[in-house]
């Protein structure tokens, strides 16, 4: 991947380099001693991946399973959206003396039901889908330059300040897919918030000189592996680094300011190749649960919960 140039000392960098002294004050003071600890487990003492296992967490012999997951738990989901889209509300947003560890006891609640599965889904169709118009609700109405501005600030504060909270409430959570926290998050500011503004028009105006932190979000975003092959989405932001930094090595080639690579990349061939190889290939049995399926169930769950908070 093309590596972006040395870029003279300017605010946005300065800012950068502070990467939220804030956040890193309140992630050193909110975990109180006695908050630590519950059911005798400590934040030290669970398992890197984040998973609580309890023999109440898959069964406890009298209700359903769906019953068992939501009763009970409303108070829990809505604290949890509440503080969590409250980041997204806010410029240089912190968490007060003590809420950290509550919100991780508030997972860790959560985990320990059986809607624990369903916690990261939830996450990432309800919260983060909410936080991420609200943020691109303030500056929608913008065009051109001032556009170019009110986004820069906007990333600044989602990169520096609310990308770091995020990853400290939610580092209990296990996500799905392979994807992390931090990359889930950055995915939907680029699905939700970037590609939905008019954000070409303003980057290839001859007369716009692209800031700095345009370019920085573009290529961070650019370079989130959610997905391979690369999803419609990151392919129309090769296309605007295409013409913002020169020259640019994408996924299908070279390119050198225009739309199309002057060097094609053999990758879309060779995987075109592959597809119709595996679609060639015959499975000796049956899978037992399909990847379908298991988005079918979170969907079920998902459909459930917002009927439970109607």
């Amino acid at each position: 991947m093309h590596a972006p140039s040395r870029i003279n000392s300017n605010p946005f960098q300065k800012t950068m380099s502070a990467i939220s002294l804030n956040s890193v004050q309140a992630l050193g003071s909110v975990a109180l001693p006695h908050s630590i600890r519950q059911n005798g487990v400590a934040l030290s003492d669970l398992p890197e991946n984040g998973e609580i296992t309890s023999s109440e967490q898959f069964y406890n012999g009298q209700r359903p399973q769906w019953q068992r997951a939501l009763s009970g738990r409303k108070e829990d989901w809505e604290s949890l959206q509440k503080a969590l889209v409250g980041l997204f509300q806010r410029q240089e947003p912190i968490l007060v003396v003590g809420e950290l560890a509550k919100l991780h006891e508030t997972i860790r609640t959560l985990q320990s039901s059986n809607a624990g599965p369903f916690i990261y889904e939830y996450y990432k169709q309800q919260i983060l889908t909410k936080g991420m118009i609200i943020v691109r609700e303030q500056i929608r109405q913008a065009q051109g330059k001032s556009l170019l501005k009110r986004l820069e600030e906007t990333w600044e504060n989602l990169f520096v300040n609310v990308l770091p909270l995020l990853e400290a409430v939610l580092f209990l959570v296990k996500t799905r897919g392979g994807v992390t926290i931090r990359q889930t998050t950055l995915a939907s500011f680029r699905d939700v918030v970037v590609l939905k503004l008019n954000i070409e028009d303003a980057l290839v105006s001859e007369t716009t000189e692209v800031p700095p932190g345009i370019k920085h979000m573009l290529l961070v975003l650019y370079n989130v592996n959610d997905s391979f092959p690369p999803s419609k989405n990151k392919l129309r932001l090769e296309l605007l680094l295409a013409r913002v930094i020169v020259p640019f090595l994408g996924f299908k080639g070279l390119y050198y300011g225009k739309r199309e690579p002057l060097i094609e990349s053999s990758e879309p061939e060779i995987l075109a190749r592959r597809r119709s190889g595996d679609s060639n290939r015959r499975i000796s049995r049956p899978l037992s649960i399909q990847p379908h399926q298991v988005d079918t169930l979170n969907e079920m769950f998902l459909n459930v919960l917002r009927k439970q908070h109607e």
